[in-house]
């Protein structure tokens, strides 16, 4: 690596629109190596971190909880957590690949996927991960033109990267949040996710208010509405297109659920989201 002990393979930049910020889009891309110990300490970030250890070992501490990141394994720090890491003397160098995840609407849809906390994958695909990963990198050097398909893939990457919090249920969970992400485009219907998951309607509704604290119903519609923000702050839709996009029968049928939802109509509600980030 020359007379340095650190190196950037390669480094890109969000270079979305300015006007606002997006619900969530990838703020950085990085790959760097490093072939001396060097320790490194924050007290907190606003951005999601994916580290991905390519090579060599890293050792995170997380006040008493210690992770020893090994190659092929990744590594996820939610926002606002402090942490220092560092290499071992005997094997001080190392190879990441990191992505970094922010925006205004991060936090909450963090919470969504149960992403609170640090959490270390060991069974991860490393290899299509990092294509994955480096992928974006090379889309956000390529400016807005790119941004929808930006936001989108970093929404696939967000929702790879979820945890549940029970082992047992976590897969019927799993499975049916990803049915519900895949019908948003359609009028709630519980009795059919239920038929689509091969479980009864009741175990469904155990199985939510035990994940989410809230059923089934409550739970799609939320997902709906957090689309619509995103549809509404992110992109150029009319109203009548969203209300398409989200499966509703009509523009004012999903312009007064989103209004008992926020307060606001969508066209209030964009407008505002707008004016916001125009002053910020």
């Amino acid at each position: 690596m020359g007379n340095g002990d650190f190196q950037f393979l390669s480094i890109h930049f969000w270079h979305g629109t300015e006007e606002f910020e997006p619900c969530f889009y990838p703020y950085c891309v990085e790959e760097a190596e490093r072939d001396q110990a060097k320790p490194f300490r924050t007290a907190g970030q606003d951005f999601l971190i994916a580290a991905l250890l390519l090579s060599g070992e890293l050792q995170y501490e997380f006040g008493q909880e210690k992770i020893i990141l090994r190659p092929g394994e990744l590594l996820l720090i939610p926002p606002g957590t402090a942490y220092c890491f560092g290499t071992d003397a005997n094997r001080p160098g190392y190879r990441k690949l990191v992505l970094e995840i922010s925006g205004r609407n991060l936090e909450q849809e963090l919470r969504t996927l149960n992403l609170i906390r640090p959490v270390h994958r060991k069974g991860v695909n490393s290899a299509e991960l990092a294509v994955r990963i480096r992928e974006l990198g090379s889309r956000m050097d390529e400016g807005a033109a790119h941004f929808a398909e930006l936001v989108g893939r970093t929404t696939e990457l967000l929702y790879t990267f979820r945890e549940n919090r029970r082992k047992r249920t976590g897969g019927r969970f799993r499975r049916a949040q990803d049915v519900i992400e895949t019908s948003l485009s359609e009028a709630v219907n519980v009795g059919h996710l239920a038929e689509r998951l091969h479980i009864a309607r009741s175990t469904l509704g155990r199985l939510f208010r035990q994940e989410t604290g809230s059923s089934p119903r409550e739970y799609w519609i939320r997902r709906k509405f957090h689309r619509a923000c995103y549809y509404l702050s992110g992109t150029d839709l009319s109203i009548k297109e969203i209300a398409a996009l989200l499966g509703y029968s009509s523009q004012f049928h999903f312009s007064g659920e989103f209004r008992k939802r926020s307060g606001l109509s969508p066209r209030e509600y964009r407008k505002n989201e707008k004016i916001k980030y125009e002053k910020a």
